[in-house]
C-alpha cells in the first residue's frame, strides 16, 4: 500500500482494513526497530451505521469472535487488540480504537495517540461522506503538528446506490487532500 502521508484515496474493498493495518504496522516497525515492543494504534471513525465494526471483524485475527452483524447495535467506543504478521518471524501488536458514529467529534487524546487513522463512509449515503469530511477537518485541527497517515474506505459496495451520491466526489475530494492510491 503506497501511502506515505496524508490521505489514501477511497476504496470499496472491505479487506482494505487488513492491508492498512499491515502497512501501518510495518511502517511503525521500521521507525522504532524490531527490538522494541511497539503497539500500532489505529483510530477508526465514521458516521453511525457505515460498517466500521463489520470491517474490524472482517480481519482474520478477529473473525472467530464474529457477532451477529445483521443486528445493528451502535458502538459508542470500542478497542480491538490483535497481532498481525509482519513477516514469517515477526508479529506486530495492533490496537484499533473504534469511535462510534454517535459522537459528533473525536477526542484530542485519540488523535494525538494514534499512529494512523481509518475513516469509513457508506457508498450509499452521501450524508456519511459529508460527516467524514467534517471528521477529517476535526482530526487535522487536533493533531500535534505531525502527519498522521489516513485511509478513507467507502464501504457497502454490495448495496444499491443512491443516485444522488456521485461516487466521483470522494475521489475528487481525496485528490484535493493530496492523497495517494492505496491499491487495495
Amino acid at each position: 500500500i503506497p501511502i506515505t502521508k496524508g490521505v489514501a484515496k477511497w476504496t470499496q474493498e472491505s479487506n482494505c482494513v487488513q492491508h492498512c493495518c499491515l502497512y501501518f504496522a510495518k511502517k511503525i516497525l521500521r521507525v522504532v526497530g524490531p527490538q522494541m515492543v511497539r503497539v500500532t494504534k489505529i483510530l477508526l471513525c465514521g458516521s453511525s451505521g457505515v460498517g466500521k465494526t463489520s470491517l474490524v471483524y472482517s480481519l482474520d485475527a478477529l473473525s472467530k469472535n464474529l457477532p451477529d452483524l445483521h443486528k445493528y447495535l451502535p458502538t459508542y467506543e470500542d478497542t480491538y487488540n490483535f497481532y498481525i504478521s509482519i513477516d514469517k518471524n515477526n508479529q506486530e501488536k495492533v490496537r484499533i480504537y473504534e469511535i462510534g458514529g454517535q459522537n459528533s467529534s473525536v477526542g484530542r487524546h485519540f488523535v494525538n495517540s494514534a499512529d494512523a487513522v481509518i475513516l469509513v463512509y457508506d457508498l450509499t449515503d452521501f450524508e456519511s461522506f459529508a460527516t467524514l469530511q467534517n471528521l477529517k477537518a476535526d482530526i487535522d485541527s487536533m493533531k500535534d503538528r505531525r502527519e498522521i497517515p489516513t485511509v478513507i474506505i467507502g464501504n457497502k459496495s454490495d448495496q444499491p446506490r443512491n443516485n444522488k451520491f456521485e461516487t466521483f466526489l470522494p475521489s475528487v475530494w481525496s485528490q484535493r487532500e493530496k492523497s495517494e492510491d492505496p491499491d487495495c
